[in-house]
């Protein structure tokens, strides 16, 4: 029972950990799309923060 339970906070932390890496890498790209879709920043920013 004792190694089921850590199997499952080892998946929980590794999905923590790419969800975050994820987010984090995003603020790389925020130029390149809004000036791409040509659209504003507030308005990219603003979707972003919703979804």
């Amino acid at each position: 029972m004792r190694r089921n339970w850590w199997a499952v906070v080892a998946c929980g932390a590794m999905i923590l950990l790419l969800a975050t890496g994820v987010r984090m890498n995003f603020g790389i790209f925020q130029k390149p799309i809004v000036a791409d879709l040509r659209i504003s920043y507030e308005l990219f920013r603003f979707g972003a923060g919703l979804a």
